[in-house]
């Protein structure tokens, strides 16, 4: 995530810095990708520089648009077939044939070889894991190996058949677009979807009305915050700019998807609203600290808003450029908007 500029001193002088954007296109194996490339200004001398946190942004915008344009599983995909056979990097290589340290080298953002790529995602399925594990006999130690297609065979029996079509049927059912520069290119998943609604009703608290509008609102600076700071989007919902607030896609299904959240009357002066209220906790492991940050700024960012007037926050999203763009149209909202990003 992108440093504030606020902690940071130049470099050459020691004096104050900016932060600036500016569209750059770039290339990788032929291919020319756009991304907004973010870099530090010198306030005394007028010199730029990056960091390694700020380049990890671009660079993140460009691996997505790689990974989309070929078919190829993301850096997030990658790590978690290895965590879910609780695998060191080091076996995943030694099961895929590469060099040792060559998947940890992928699960740090480096661009895979197609072959190699297509290789993982092959094995995102647990039959053909299995297979590559079996094939792999002869270069695993035994107990290892024993092991290993032990875990194999039960994430067979898991998500394999009727369960595994059952929960590619909800996934669909509520997070309709797929991962693509219209929802950031942020996973699709319901359980991380579940979690930050979770977390946000958890932080935001049930005195502030989280009604849906204000939800909507919250997870659309939540998405469009991280993908300016991180280059990534986090819900994995794309956005609708509607008469007063951001409208996610399906929002109806996204609130009542899940029993940990329910809707409930409550009193906001004399009248009567429905919120949206947790019932259970947020599984703390599916969010990255970064991301947790990320929720924490937003409901910071509004909580006194919506305490004192209601439809404040709507005003305040009214003056993004998102919105001015798409509210006559009700058009789909682009991410290339968090750069304009006016309330945060």
């Amino acid at each position: 995530m992108i440093e504030d500029p606020k902690t940071l001193k130049s470099p050459m002088t020691g004096g104050e810095i900016t932060l600036n954007w500016e569209w750059r296109e770039m290339e990788h194996s032929g291919d020319k990708y756009r991304v907004m490339f973010p870099y530090f200004r010198c306030e005394d001398t007028g010199e730029r520089f990056t960091t390694t946190e700020s380049d990890g942004v671009w660079w993140i915008q460009m691996l997505n648009q790689y990974c989309y344009k070929h078919g190829l599983p993301y850096k997030d995909e990658i790590i978690a077939l290895r965590q879910r056979y609780g695998l060191s990097p080091e076996t995943m290589s030694l099961i895929f044939g590469f060099e040792e340290d060559q998947y940890s080298r992928y699960e740090q953002e480096v661009f895979p070889e197609i072959s190699h790529w297509k290789l993982i995602l092959m094995a995102m399925y647990p039959d053909a894991f299995l297979y590559l594990v079996e094939i792999s006999k002869g270069v695993l130690p035994r107990q290892e190996y024993d092991i290993i297609t032990a875990r194999a065979k039960e994430v067979v029996s898991l998500i394999g058949g009727e369960f595994w079509e059952l929960e590619r049927h909800l996934t669909r059912r509520v997070l309709v677009t797929p991962r693509s520069a219209e929802n950031g290119f942020a996973p699709i998943s319901l359980p991380r979807l579940k979690t930050i609604l979770l977390t946000v009703l958890n932080t935001y608290g049930e005195k502030e009305a989280t009604t849906c509008s204000v939800m909507n609102t919250l997870l659309f600076y939540i998405d469009f915050l991280s993908y300016r700071q991180r280059g990534i989007a986090m819900t994995g919902l794309a956005y609708s700019a509607g008469e007063f607030c951001p409208v996610p896609e399906r929002w109806d299904r996204v609130y009542s998807a899940f029993d940990e959240i329910r809707m409930e009357p409550r009193l906001k002066g004399d009248d009567e609203v429905v919120v949206l209220v947790a019932h259970g906790a947020a599984d703390e492991g599916v969010l990255s600290e970064d991301e947790k940050t990320i929720i924490r700024m937003v409901c910071d960012r509004f909580k006194d808003v919506t305490t004192s007037e209601l439809f404040a926050i709507f005003a305040i999203f009214q003056q993004e450029t998102a919105w001015q763009k798409c509210h006559q149209t009700r058009g789909r909202i682009s991410f290339e908007d968090a750069f304009e990003l006016k309330a945060l």
